[in-house]
């Protein structure tokens, strides 16, 4: 999945084919960061408790959806914006909140420790509506158990100045020493270690000889290669998956950014 995109006088956006499925997760019962998996999955529908407290990536609880959803039901939804997978992974712990849009890099951690339920598939009508091809996959089904709702994918995208860079073919510029040396202090990057795996991505491509397979699972030298090349990007970074990079009026040159937010995101109720 390759596509340029441009909107002069803007940055200009190069899309790459880092597309991470996004689901929703069902947060454990009494769950409070413990140290196995939770498999008591639910077998019907109980009563309803009225309200549903989310922690969601900015943009994922809009009124224009959840007003139609809370008139239907009578729930009235509670919503908290984080910025990063780690103060999903935080703030789930707190046994504070029902659900959470946790992206790829934070279920498995929320479901290694108990943190979040399974989810009974049969119970939700419109699951076999849902692409085949995000269902069963690694970041929401363990063990053959559903533990996400998987809803759709979202692409991490490059953007730079077209006053300033030559238009790129790859993420050279933030990830070839080389190449970005030239934009040194320029380059603003996502402050969070999935960035890691956006530089295995690219190095399964230019460095062939690393026999990447899955940028989510690297040995120690690919691992060392990866960050070897993150450390390239010198600049600053953004840590809120809600901001967006800096625009034309800063020094920016280039900088990683996502389709709506960064686009890695599954999601845990």
């Amino acid at each position: 999945m390759r596509a340029m995109l441009r909107n002069r006088p803007g940055p200009a956006v190069l899309t790459i084919a880092v597309a991470i499925a996004l689901s929703v997760v069902v947060a454990a019962c009494g769950s409070s960061g413990g140290t196995s998996r939770n498999t008591k999955m639910l077998q019907s529908l109980g009563k309803t408790e009225g309200q549903l407290n989310l922690i969601e990536w900015p943009g994922y609880v809009e009124s224009q959806w959840v007003k139609p959803f809370e008139q239907q039901t009578g729930c009235q939804v509670h919503n908290k914006d984080a910025g990063t997978s780690d103060e999903m992974v935080q703030l789930m712990r707190t046994g504070q909140y029902d659900g959470v849009s946790a992206s790829g890099n934070a279920t498995e951690r929320l479901v290694d420790a108990g943190d979040v339920s399974p989810v009974n598939v049969n119970l939700v009508p419109n699951y076999k509506t849902i692409f085949s091809d995000v269902k069963n996959q690694p970041y929401n089904t363990f063990g053959g158990v559903h533990y996400g709702i998987p809803h759709g994918r979202g692409a991490n995208l490059l953007m730079w100045r077209t006053d300033h860079v030559k238009t790129p073919l790859s993420w050279s510029v933030l990830l070839d020493p080389k190449v970005a040396k030239g934009y040194s202090g320029k380059i603003s990057v996502y402050d969070d270690p999935i960035y890691i795996a956006d530089a295995a991505v690219y190095l399964k491509t230019h460095d062939p000889g690393l026999n990447i397979t899955n940028p989510y699972e690297l040995d120690s030298k690919q691992f060392s290669a990866a960050r070897c090349r993150c450390s390239s990007s010198s600049g600053h970074t953004w840590a809120s998956t809600g901001q967006t990079p800096p625009s034309r009026s800063s020094p920016t040159r280039a900088a990683t950014t996502g389709s709506a937010r960064r686009g890695n995101t599954s999601t845990s109720l």
